[in-house]
């Protein structure tokens, strides 16, 4: 089962521009750019989650095994990247306020977090600002996680880029298990390039990447995604599945032409041989019936207006259920968003084999 969540909050904060915030802009940024051989302009991501809004049973500790947690970032127009980067991912253990300032405001916004700021050049305390950062000629601190924001590390999470695609995909699952765990508040995230990319030491210029805000309007918004292993078998399933056919046909029972946002619903699978083999034996009509796909069969989601797959197939935890009544998954529509049409799509491996069905029945989701 995938669902995913959006932001609560989210900002970029700027070296060059200690005190602006930026809280409602469209566009988040991470970069290093060299200005001169030993000046520096860095930029950092926060982004903030609810992860008490996942439905609670997903985020008891007893299924803490089953359950992988995935910071989704959608790139957009990044800036002379180098080909080979890392970026890091790390728990924030401070509050901070959003604020409502953009990149290109004039005057600048000062209110809400900033490289120098947590809250704001106003509201902040000497105390909540030497906690935020160093000193006003090096600004938010380098050791930005963990007991207190310049204290022992806490958990950091990474992703490296070899040429690539710019969005992220980054595995935060320690992160937000420490969250659920009550080991470090949930303040939030801290989104910038490796440490060693951002030593003094290390001179080189990395570009500037650039990702979806919440504030965006367009369907890339930032996701938290909870990605759970729901897959069960019924009593008395075959658990290899008996579709042996190599032209089989494979849809979609029962969908709804739309589904609310907040629908939690069992999809179910059904599968059977285009051609199955004539029997003289009065039965029910055998293109009524159905067999049952392998346990290696996975479901995806494609948006049918650009084609893209915005739920792709997992392996481990995008699989079908089985029951007495055929093949299921469970789908929760909140991860879709909404106004958008879509269609689920299949893939299913026996043996050396890997097939993929396109069921071309679509949905909408609406509020």
């Amino acid at each position: 089962m995938i669902y995913s969540i959006n932001p609560a909050k989210d900002a970029s904060v700027y070296s060059d521009s200690p005190t602006m915030n930026t809280g409602l802009d469209e566009v988040l940024e991470v970069a290093k750019v060299m200005t001169t051989a030993t000046s520096r302009r860095m930029t950092r991501t926060l982004i903030q989650f609810d992860v008490t809004s996942f439905p609670a049973t997903f985020i008891s500790s007893s299924v803490a095994g089953r359950r992988k947690f995935v910071l989704k970032l959608y790139a957009t127009e990044p800036e002379n990247l180098k080909s080979n980067y890392t970026i890091d991912v790390l728990p924030v253990t401070a509050s901070w306020t959003m604020g409502s300032g953009k990149l290109y405001n004039t005057p600048i916004t000062t209110e809400g977090v900033s490289w120098d700021y947590r809250n704001g050049y106003t509201t902040d305390s000497a105390s909540a600002a030497e906690w935020w950062y160093v000193s006003a000629s090096v600004g938010m601190h380098d050791d930005f996680n963990g007991g207190g924001l310049n204290g022992t590390a806490a958990s950091i999470c990474s992703q490296s880029f070899g040429y690539t695609t710019a969005d992220a995909d980054v595995d935060i699952t320690s992160i937000v298990e420490g969250w659920i765990a009550g080991t470090y508040p949930n303040d939030g995230l801290l989104i910038k390039f490796s440490a060693a990319a951002e030593a003094l030491a290390d001179t080189t210029s990395y570009g500037t990447l650039k990702f979806f805000s919440k504030d965006s309007n367009t369907v890339y918004k930032p996701k938290l995604v909870l990605k759970y292993d729901d897959s069960v078998t019924g009593s008395g399933v075959p658990v290899a599945g008996t579709l042996n056919a190599d032209d089989t046909v494979v849809y979609i029972k029962g969908l709804k032409p739309q589904y609310v946002v907040s629908a939690f619903d069992k999809i179910r699978v059904l599968a059977r041989d285009r051609f199955p083999q004539k029997s003289f034996v009065y039965s029910q009509s055998q293109y009524v019936s159905f067999t049952y796909l392998p346990t290696s069969s996975y479901y995806g989601v494609k948006d049918a207006y650009t084609g893209e797959m915005v739920v792709d197939y997992d392996s481990s935890y995008g699989k079908l259920s089985s029951d007495t009544s055929g093949n299921y998954f469970n789908f929760n529509f909140g991860t879709l968003f909404v106004g958008r049409l879509y269609k689920f799509v299949l893939k299913v491996e026996r043996g050396s084999l890997t097939q993929f069905f396109d069921t071309d029945s679509y949905f909408k989701v609406i509020r």
